[in-house]
């Protein structure tokens, strides 16, 4: 499952999935930094993050870079959020 959180925003076309998932449950936090426009700027890994495979945190922050939010023009300059991937095992 994914989450986001940003104050007075919303994704546009829905999140975006990593390609690559791995095999192991657990949390990736995407730090994020979005702009005026709602395109995202920069990623980092957030302190929420339970996963260490770094070939999972990676593509999770690849996939929160194709992100893009609504354009708030009263917004600041660049706005943080995090954005959440929750890996859960297949059953």
């Amino acid at each position: 499952t994914m989450s986001y959180m940003i104050e007075d925003r919303y994704v546009k076309w829905g999140l975006e999935e990593p390609e690559y998932i791995g095999d192991k449950p657990g949390i990736v936090g995407v730090q994020v930094v979005v702009d005026k426009s709602g395109d995202v700027k920069k990623t980092s890994v957030h302190s929420a993050t339970t996963i260490t495979d770094e070939n999972v945190i990676d593509a999770a922050r690849k996939a929160a870079l194709k992100v893009h939010f609504n354009i708030n023009f009263d917004a600041p300059e660049t706005q943080n959020g995090v954005i959440t991937y929750n890996y859960k095992l297949k059953e």
